[in-house]
């Protein structure tokens, strides 16, 4: 099997005068930006401010209303991702664009042969090869629906090194990765960038951002407000060019680790789960004796790199799915039970439908949008502006498709959906994906909202940041096993061990959290 075609060289890619509307929101209003090869160029910018847009013009996802794209000085039109390929393009997206159905292989050889014979056995060694050349554990004879979420990121990264991309852009990439994965990610970020290959690097997480970029660009509102060498960047002016005249709902730096109030002396036990053992659904236990208590009034987290049972978790507890052994107990009924899911568009949202008619999904009882037995669509409109209101959703109207929304306005409307109505419990997977500074401050506010009023919030989190700043305790899930419990006074360095696996016997399971 012949290797893919070496792309042609790139040094620096143009983007002059882009401009880009949808409806009446104007996405891009005049950008101007240049990209280098051999440095990591970051993007930052609050959610809706086009950082992502720009960047699927530049992949031939989108077309430009107006504007050009140069590329070593010579015009060119990508008028599809097959083109930017070609041009020595790979973009990884916050939603990826693998094939459910297919194994890992699979996945690699769409656009990537030459060869009409197609020798199945021989691909597939050829990709696991590639793989562990880089340290990543991934079979590639996985089915990619049987991958995390975590799992599936760094199938794109690697089939974008695959296609030997020159330019590879990075949509959030740190977003489910460990605090050791995020170093060797960026560590294999320096290793490229040595090695010649430009890197846009597309994220909210300022520490990082300022670790691994030469030059930074802060779009807001459509519009470059400044590029400056990563030498004259920092937290503050980073941020105050984000914001403008904005001010942030709540506190600015989800990274500062708040101690947390305890939990009311009225609080009780509203979830029980005792021994829990559960297989996943290719083969192998994905739970293993796994017990806590959730109690009203309290947020209880749950630690551990994407991929250690936390979806097995999460399905348990929602009663999608019976354990094999043990039992949960939750005297709640699912209606008072709202969730966030770890995937916004394959989980959580109809991506056709509009925002109204994503809203209604968790709603559609409610007596406030229905005149007797039918819908009322005034009412519908007015509950849906209400929270595209109430929760910042940058968006045209109630009557937009949810596909055409930012990452971070998807989230936006999903935590609207679920937070509404103040559910007795909460169960919230990743909820900051993909959000701003600002608009992660906002969700948090709204988590110790609940707990303020007595609600209990399950929060699933790769963030270690994250955990530490909302929970009043937390455990760390390793291959489906409880490998310890801890409180925001707990050394990082200690969850960081367990997270990896690293450690000498699994903690006691009991609930040794409660006080830290």
């Amino acid at each position: 099997m012949n290797p893919p075609a070496v792309n042609p060289p790139v040094h620096n890619i143009h983007l002059h005068h882009i401009h880009k509307s949808f409806g009446s929101i104007q996405a891009l209003r005049g950008v101007d930006l240049t990209l280098r090869t051999g440095e990591v160029h970051a993007l930052l910018g609050q959610n809706g401010a086009g950082k992502s847009t720009l960047m699927k013009i530049l992949y031939g996802l989108y077309q430009p209303d107006a504007g050009t794209i140069h590329i070593d000085g010579n015009p060119v039109v990508i008028e599809s991702p097959a083109r930017a390929i070609q041009l020595g393009l790979g973009f990884v997206q916050q939603h990826f664009s693998l094939v459910d159905s297919l194994t890992v292989a699979e996945n690699f050889a769409i656009g990537a042969l030459r060869q009409r014979i197609f020798h199945p056995a021989r691909w597939q060694a050829r990709i696991q090869h590639f793989i562990d050349e880089r340290g990543m554990s991934i079979d590639a004879g996985t089915r990619v629906a049987d991958l995390s979420v975590g799992e599936k990121q760094r199938v794109e990264i690697l089939k974008a090194l695959f296609r030997q991309a020159r330019f590879l852009i990075l949509d959030e990439p740190t977003s489910v990765l460990s605090p050791a994965e995020v170093q060797s990610l960026l560590a294999e970020l320096d290793t490229l960038r040595q090695a010649g290959i430009g890197i846009v690097f597309i994220s909210h997480k300022l520490p990082e951002v300022l670790d691994i970029s030469d030059r930074i660009s802060v779009l807001r509102d459509g519009r470059v407000v400044g590029t400056l060498p990563v030498s004259e960047a920092d937290t503050a002016t980073l941020t105050a060019m984000m914001l403008g005249d904005a001010r942030p709902e709540g506190q600015m730096e989800k990274h500062i680790r708040v101690r947390p109030n305890p939990a009311s002396d009225s609080s009780h036990t509203i979830l029980v789960a005792e021994s829990v053992s559960m297989r996943r659904e290719t083969g192998g236990m994905a739970l293993n004796d796994i017990s806590f208590e959730l109690h009203s009034g309290e947020i209880l987290g749950v630690a551990g790199v994407d991929g250690s049972g936390q979806q097995e978790l999460v399905e348990a507890v929602l009663g999608l799915r019976q354990p094999e052994h043990g039992r949960i107990h939750c005297p709640v009924g699912p209606a008072q039970i709202g969730c966030i899911p770890a995937d916004r568009l394959r989980q959580g949202l109809i991506a056709a439908f509009s925002v109204a008619e994503n809203l209604l999904l968790s709603h559609a009882d409610s007596s406030e949008l229905r005149t007797g037995p039918f819908f009322a669509p005034r009412r519908i409109a007015r509950f849906a502006q209400k929270l595209i209101a109430e929760y910042h959703i940058v968006c045209r109207g109630p009557d937009q498709p949810v596909q055409e929304l930012s990452g971070g306005n998807q989230q936006k409307l999903l935590i609207a959906r679920a937070v509404h109505g103040e559910p007795l419990i909460l169960v919230a997977v990743n909820p900051t994906w993909g959000l701003d500074v600002a608009a992660a401050a906002a969700v948090h506010d709204r988590l110790r909202m609940l707990k303020q009023k007595n609600r209990a919030v399950l929060l699933v989190s790769t963030d270690l940041d994250e955990i530490y700043a909302l929970c009043d305790r937390f455990f760390v899930l390793y291959n489906g096993r409880i490998m310890g419990w801890a409180s925001p006074e707990t050394p990082i360095e200690v969850v960081g061990r367990w997270m990896m696996g690293i450690c000498g016997t699994p903690a006691d399971h009991t609930q040794n959290g409660r006080n830290g």
